[in-house]
C-alpha cells in the first residue's frame, strides 16, 4: 500500500497520473516540498522498507479524505489479498471446508476499510470463509510466548494488561 501510494503521488508530480491528496500528505509527513526530496528522504533513510510501509497509514488517511486515487489503491490491494486468500484456501482445504481467516498485521490496524472490502470480495469466490480480526497485535503473541517459555501462566491480569497496553 505504501509503495503504491508513493508511486501514485510521484506519477502526479511527473504529469502521468491524477491529482491525489496523498502527495500533500507525503510532503507534510516527510517535511519536504518536491518529489525529488521525497524520493531522497525515503530511499536514503536508514530503513527504506520501514519508511515505505509507514506510508500505508497516509494512504488510509487519504481514503478517509475521500481521495479517489487512495480508494483505488485500497480496492486493488483488497482484490489482490482476497485472491491470495482464496488461492490458499483452494490449495490447503477441501472445497466444502469452513475456514476461519485471521486478518492481522499493520494493514488491518484500520479495521473499518480493508477487512470489509476483503470480505465483500471473497463472497465472489466462496461462502466457506469467515474472518476474524485479533484483539491484540501479532507482537503480543511473542510476549505470551515468552511468558510460556518462562513457565509463567497467562492469567486474566496479564491478559488485561496486554489489552490495555495495545489499545
Amino acid at each position: 500500500v505504501g509503495q503504491k501510494g508513493i508511486a501514485a503521488a510521484l506519477r502526479f508530480v511527473d504529469g502521468r497520473g491524477p491529482n491525489t491528496v496523498i502527495l500533500d500528505l507525503l510532503y507534510e509527513y516527510f517535511q519536504v516540498e518536491e518529489g525529488r526530496e521525497l524520493i531522497d528522504n525515503i530511499y536514503h533513510s536508514h530503513n527504506p522498507r520501514l519508511e515505505i510501509s509507514k506510508v500505508s497509514r497516509i494512504v488510509f488517511k487519504a481514503v478517509d479524505l475521500h481521495d479517489q486515487v487512495a480508494l483505488e489503491i485500497i480496492n486493488d490491494v483488497s482484490k489482490e489479498i482476497s485472491l491470495s486468500i482464496y488461492t490458499l484456501y483452494q490449495k490447503l482445504f477441501r472445497y466444502d471446508e469452513q475456514v476461519e481467516v485471521i486478518l492481522c498485521g499493520g494493514l488491518f490496524s484500520n479495521q473499518e476499510i480493508l477487512p470489509g472490502l476483503i470480505q465483500e470480495n471473497i463472497k465472489g469466490y466462496t461462502n466457506k470463509l469467515s474472518f476474524t480480526l485479533p484483539e491484540l497485535p501479532p507482537v503480543a503473541g511473542s510476549v505470551i510466548g515468552a511468558y510460556i517459555e518462562l513457565d509463567r501462566s497467562i492469567n486474566e491480569i496479564v491478559k488485561k494488561k496486554l489489552r490495555e497496553f495495545w489499545k
